[in-house]
């Protein structure tokens, strides 16, 4: 009778399952793990045809660039590890697949990112398992044969931005990985509700194979002792400088506008015409670098080595040796026949000081500094850097800087040889030109005061209020006396705005989350798009009539108007792909049949701080970027407004195409870091489309025409909500049930005559 009993079993199993709902889950995140899909184990959400990253990350690059060499800078393909099968073992630290990053014969700086909820003032810890492969064959496999430095690290933005190049990001120290899996870790202290993790990799040089896995990240929160200990890793305050400063120095709380102020990023050759400026530079692509007929039609500034985003300038030494006042204009030697006292004025050599390891630190803080030089000679020459600001804002440029002036050689066994003597001044300053000029001998430049700073590093500071919507930073060294060594160390630039009285002004905070806030609160305070009041022109017959500004899109003047959006359409001979341009006059409603007044405007419905329009609205951006932000949420009312109690939304996809149609960039929403921001737009018009997540109907316009002025940012609000066909699903999903119950009656049913049969069966036997 042993398979009746079986057979009961596999019924009450039965039973049981069809009385149980089926559904699917989510993977669980790791006990106390804040990030979304930590082992790339989830789908994996393309961003554009060579981009495909896991789930709740994002994907970031920094882009070739003018006067870089043609292998660097690429765009790497992003995908999943699991695909490329058993190659791929050891490719993957744990479960069933990882994020691969990777580019043929060329190089990158990229990685991936995601921004976390966590609460201010929080310790937190990220650590991440990476690997690498960098090998100038292709077998044997997973081998890295004449690689190059990969340089993969982690970090933290605390303050939850998403630039790479932030330098209030907290880095971890870096690693090659080659081979085999190294777990990175690095701490910081959460300045706002969010905060954005990074995963880093950036080879040295060009090789067959450039490869970079990523797996396994984890952010916790610390607490207890735990978090004591990790704050001996956290990188210190700046100290004091020990040279003198002319002026008491503020320290720096606003947002540093400037790009790599640091000097930690990778350094660029530039390539010029001979009979430009050394610091105009063009692309190095395809250039006759020899000479013909004696002369070079360009140059290739091989001893001008500078990070992204600045530029070196010198005075350019005379070399016109038959002319009769050759000694007296900056002669570039001095030959026999030179009058005594001659000094020779030279090109600096720009390189990077990491590999400086003796002697006083050349470095201010972190791993690298901008370092430039001449031997027996003198230089004028420097650093800069153009910056986007506010017309009209007064701002504050600093640096630290210091030089090593002497005859000596420095020689580990003197310790002294290290130390500057003989020089008699460096003119060591800093400048502002308020208009953005690039021309470091202008009499427009604004300098700040001299003072040299010898073996140790010392504040430089200036002021000056912009002039125009750009200024260019300076820094500025000419040493008097030729000696063998004429170093300069430049570290820790900074540009900010300061107010009237020269105070900081500190970065935009974010505000505290209030205490039952739900998981993707949005506040009134951080969101850039909410909407202002509308401006009406009512006309002489009555006719209300609206100039479009910045961000203005159809839907949303039919929003802030209170009007249906297809009047506005039929009233202006527009459709819904129609775009609309600055200064446009637009009607909005139509003159009444008998107006002896103009019609008044209904503005009760002007959304408040605390709801925000589905509507792009561009507004100015404090740090000059021009960008474009999207963000999808579940409309719970369908009023096309995003309040605190709706959440985002994932899968959701946006479309930014130009003026005539052609697609620029695309994004799919994770509903956990947005809104998303597409930073290098350049000025003019664009298309949004939109497509909603499956199962959800739109609330808001699925098509938005948005203006980017220089300088604005824009948000584009897309609100939806479940389909009436989810809730007929739904109602499938509970008939489905039902006959479950049924089936699971009839087989409980079946169980009970089986059971009644057996013991009948016994009673009569005995």
């Amino acid at each position: 009778m042993q398979w009746k009993r079986w057979l009961v079993w596999s019924l009450l199993a039965l039973a049981v399952l069809a009385i149980v709902p089926r559904h699917t889950q989510a993977a669980p995140r790791l006990a106390g793990n804040l990030i979304t899909n930590p082992g790339f184990e989830g789908a994996f959400v393309a961003q554009d045809d060579k981009t495909s990253v896991g789930q709740g990350w994002t994907a970031w690059w920094i882009p070739w660039f003018e006067g870089q060499p043609e292998w660097s800078y690429h765009h790497p393909d992003f995908i999943a590890s699991a695909p490329c099968g058993s190659v791929c073992d050891h490719r993957i630290h744990s479960g069933g697949n990882a994020q691969r990053i990777f580019q043929y014969f060329g190089t990158y700086m990229a990685g991936v990112y995601q921004r976390v909820n966590v609460t201010s003032g929080s310790d937190v810890r990220l650590t991440a398992f990476g690997q690498s492969w960098s090998s100038t064959t292709e077998q044997p496999q997973n081998v890295s044969n004449g690689g190059t430095s990969m340089h993969l690290r982690v970090g933290i933005d605390p303050w939850g931005g998403t630039n790479p190049y932030d330098a209030r990001i907290v880095w971890s120290s870096e690693a090659d990985a080659l081979d085999s899996w190294q777990q990175f870790s690095v701490y910081a202290r959460a300045q706002s509700a969010q905060v954005t993790v990074f995963l880093y990799a950036a080879p040295d040089d060009a090789r067959r194979k450039n490869e970079v896995y990523w797996d396994d990240a984890v952010l916790e929160v610390l607490n207890g002792d735990l978090a004591a200990t990790a704050q001996a890793t956290y990188p210190t305050a700046t100290p004091v400088p020990v040279a003198v400063v002319p002026t008491a120095v503020s320290v720096a709380l606003g947002q540093n506008m400037l790009v790599d102020g640091s000097f930690e990023g990778p350094l660029y050759i530039p390539c010029t015409r001979a009979d430009a400026l050394p610091w105009n530079h063009i692309s190095c692509e395809g250039l006759d670098l020899r000479k013909v007929d004696g002369k070079r039609e360009y140059i290739r500034w091989d001893t001008v080595q500078v990070p992204i985003g600045w530029k070196a300038w010198w005075l350019s030494p005379n070399k016109n040796t038959g002319a009769p006042d050759f000694y007296q204009n900056h002669p570039n030697r001095c030959s026999g026949d030179a009058p005594e006292g001659c000094v020779a004025w030279h090109n600096p050599e720009f390189r990077d000081a990491k590999g400086i390891v003796l002697g006083p630190s050349r470095i201010h803080s972190g791993k690298n500094a901008q370092k430039y030089f001449t031997l027996w000679s003198v230089h004028q020459a420097g650093v800069m850097q153009t910056v986007a600001v506010p017309p009209g804002a007064m701002l504050r440029f600093g640096a630290w800087m210091h030089a090593w002036s002497t005859n000596q050689d420095g020689r580990e066994e003197f310790p002294d040889s290290y130390f500057s003597s003989g020089q008699s001044s460096m003119h060591m300053k800093v400048g502002i030109d308020p208009c953005g000029g690039e021309n470091p001998f202008s009499p427009s430049v604004v300098w700040g005061a001299e003072h040299d700073a010898y073996d140790q590093f010392g504040y430089y500071e200036v002021r000056a209020t912009a002039q125009c919507d750009k200024v260019t930073v300076f820094t500025h060294t000419m040493p008097e006396k030729g000696l063998k060594h004429n170093d300069v160390y430049l570290d820790d630039a900074e540009l900010v705005i300061i107010d009237a009285s020269g105070v900081v002004q500190p970065a935009p905070a974010a505000p505290a989350a209030p205490p039952a806030a739900p998981v993707n609160p949005v506040s009134p305070s951080s969101v850039v798009n909410a909407a202002p009041a509308p401006t009406a022109l009512p006309r002489p017959d009555g006719a209300v009539v609206h100039v479009v500004k910045a961000g203005d899109t159809i839907f949303g003047l039919a929003f802030q108007y209170d009007v249906a959006m297809d009047q506005i359409l039929q009233l202006n001979g527009l459709t819904k792909d129609s775009f609309i341009h600055v200064g446009q006059e637009l009607v909005i409603s139509a003159p009444p049949p008998s107006a002896s007044t103009p019609a008044p405007v209904d503005t009760a419905s002007v959304p408040t701080a605390t709801s925000l329009p589905a509507t792009a609205v561009a507004l100015v951006e404090p740090s000059g970027r021009t960008e474009l932000c999207v963000r999808a949420f579940g409309d719970q009312n369908a009023d096309g407004v995003m309040n605190r109690s709706e959440e985002l939304l994932k899968d959701t996809f946006f479309q930014v195409s130009d003026r005539s149609g052609k697609p620029v960039v695309s994004y799919t929403s994770d509903g956990m870091s947005e809104p998303h921001c597409f930073t290098r737009l350049t000025p003019g018009e664009y298309l949004v489309s939109v497509k909603p997540a499956a199962g959800m109907k739109p609330t808001s316009d699925q098509r938005w025409t948005v203006v980017l002025n220089t300088g604005t940012a824009a948000t584009v609000n897309f609100g939806s909500r479940f389909s009436e066909d989810l809730a007929e699903a739904g109602d499938s999903a509970e008939s489905g049930g039902a006959i479950g119950l049924v089936l699971a009656a009839v087989v409980l049913g079946g169980i009970g005559v089986i059971i009644y049969r057996q013991r009948r069966g016994r009673a009569t036997i005995s």
